[in-house]
C-alpha cells in the first residue's frame, strides 16, 4: 500500500471516533514499565478475529480526538519495539511482525504500530510475561489472547473455544475463502510458477497451492473495434485484449478482460466503469467515466500481472495510467462523488472542456480517425474532471 493510501485508512478510521476489531487508540505510547501492557496489545491486535492488518494508533484519545505529542512525551522507535517484543520466547512460528510508522494528518504527528495479518496466528507466547520487577504473572505462556469485536481478552482470561477454532482456521488454510485466500497469494509472486505458454496465451499455478491458477487468453476483436481509451495515453497507442481467469482447480472464482499496453510494455485489467447524468446524450460531451476501486481484485492483478512478466518495471506506465483513471475508496464514495458532480453540470461542463486541452494521447500507432481521435480526448477529459472533484472532496472532509 502506498503511503498516501496507508495515511487516508488510518484518516477514516480515526474520524470513526470509536475503537473496532481490528484498530485501538492510545493517547499515549506505554511506558517502559508497561511493556507488559504493549505486549498484550499487539498480541490481541495480531490475533484479531477478522485476519487484517492491524492497527495500534498513539496519539489520539479514546473519542478519536487527534492529540499528537509535546517534547516531554515519550516515545519508542522501531528498534525499541522489535527489542522487547522479538526477545520474547515464542510459540510455533514466532513473533509476529511489527513496523512502527509515524504521520501528520491536520499537523499533528501521531505513530502507528502496524502488525500485519498473517496466516500464522495465533501467536503465543512460550514463556510467561511479569510486570518489571514484580512477581506475579501477567501474560501466561501457550495462552491465546484475542481481539474481538473492539475488546482485547483479558490478560486474566483466554480466547473462547469458538475463538481458537476461527484463528486455527486461518492457520491450517481453511480460511478465507478461495476468493480471499488467493488474492493473498497473488501478493506471494515469487512462488508463482509458469505452467503454460504458446500462441492462445499463459498460464502459471501457485506452487505452495497448485490447486489455483491464473490463465490469460488472447481474446479475439473485431476488425473495426477500437480500443478503450486508457490505451492512448501511452507513447506508443497500439494494444491488444485479453481475458484473465482466477481458477479454483476447474472453477473460475474470477474473470476479467485484460490490456496490454504500449505495445505490450505493460499490462492493465479493464477499470470498471459508470456514468454522470450532466450531459445531454448526443451532444459533444460524455456522461461516462472509468473507475477502480483501491482494494479491489482489478488494481492486485494488474500488479501481479506486471511483476509475473516482468513488464514496467519502474512503474512508469503503471503511474501514467492511473493518472487517467479515478481510484475511489469504495462504491459509495463512487455514488457520493456522481451526486455531487450531477448538482452542478455547467461547473462539470466548463472542466471537461479545460481538461480537453490538457489530454495527451500517444504519440504513434494510434489508428484513430479525427472523430474517433475527439471521442477519445472528450472521454479522457471527463476522468480528469472526476479525478479532480475526488480531490477536492478528499482535501475538504
Amino acid at each position: 500500500m502506498s503511503e498516501n493510501l496507508f495515511i487516508e485508512e488510518i484518516k477514516e478510521l480515526i474520524e470513526l471516533r470509536y475503537e473496532g476489531s481490528y484498530w485501538d487508540y492510545k493517547l499515549e505510547h506505554h511506558s517502559k514499565e508497561n511493556n507488559h501492557k504493549l505486549l498484550h496489545d499487539i498480541i490481541c491486535l495480531a490475533n484479531n478475529m477478522e485476519n487484517r492488518d492491524a492497527y495500534l494508533i498513539i496519539g489520539v484519545s479514546d473519542d478519536g480526538e487527534l492529540v499528537g505529542f509535546n517534547n516531554e512525551s515519550f516515545r519508542r522507535n522501531q528498534q525499541q519495539l522489535n527489542d522487547y517484543v522479538r526477545t520474547k520466547k515464542w510459540e510455533g512460528y514466532g513473533a509476529p511482525d511489527i513496523k512502527l510508522q509515524t504521520i501528520t494528518i491536520d499537523d499533528v504527528e501521531i505513530d502507528i504500530i502496524i502488525i500485519p495479518k498473517s496466516t500464522h496466528v495465533p501467536f503465543t507466547l512460550a514463556e510467561d510475561v511479569k510486570p518489571k520487577g514484580q512477581g506475579n504473572v501477567y501474560l501466561r505462556s501457550r495462552t491465546i489472547y484475542t481481539r474481538n469485536q473492539d475488546s482485547n481478552t483479558s490478560h486474566k482470561g483466554a480466547a473462547s473455544i469458538t475463538e481458537v477454532e476461527n484463528l486455527m482456521k486461518y492457520r491450517l488454510g481453511l480460511l478465507p475463502d478461495p476468493i480471499e485466500r488467493i488474492r493473498r497469494y497473488l501478493n506471494d509472486v515469487n512462488n508463482w510458477k509458469l505452467m503454460n505458454s504458446n500462441a492462445d496465451g499463459m498460464s502459471w499455478y501457485y506452487l505452495l497451492h497448485p490447486e489455483f491458477t491464473v490463465e490469460m487468453i488472447d481474446e479475439y476483436e473485431a476488425e473495426n473495434s477500437m480500443p478503450l481509451n486508457f490505451s492512448f495515453v501511452h507513447m506508443n497507442g497500439r494494444s491488444s485484449m485479453l481475458r484473465v481467469n482466477v481458477k479454483f482447480h476447474s472453477t473460475v472464482l474470477y474473470w476479467d478482460y485484460a490490456r496490454y499496453i504500449d505495445e505490450a510494455r505493460g499490462i492493465v485489467i479493464y477499470p470498471s466503469d459508470s456514468a454522470l447524468n450532466v450531459f445531454k446524450f448526443g451532444g459533444q460531451f460524455t456522461n461516462r467515466f472509468n473507475y477502480y476501486i483501491r482494494d479491489s481484485i482489478k488494481l492486485q492483478l494488474s500488479l501481479f500481472l506486471m511483476k509475473l512478466q516482468n513488464l514496467d518495471s519502474e512503474g512508469w506506465l503503471w503511474e501514467r495510467h492511473l493518472s487517467y483513471i479515478p481510484v475511489f475508496t469504495d462504491e459509495d464514495e463512487v455514488k457520493l462523488m456522481k451526486f455531487l458532480i450531477n448538482q452542478n453540470p455547467e461547473q462539470a461542463k466548463s472542466d471537461v472542456i479545460r481538461y480537453k486541452e490538457e489530454v495527451s494521447l500517444a504519440g504513434y500507432n494510434t489508428g484513430l480517425t479525427d472523430e474517433e481521435y475527439k471521442f477519445v480526448k472528450q472521454d479522457l477529459a471527463t476522468n480528469l474532471m472526476v479525478i479532480e472533484k475526488l480531490k477536492q472532496y478528499r482535501m475538504n472532509v
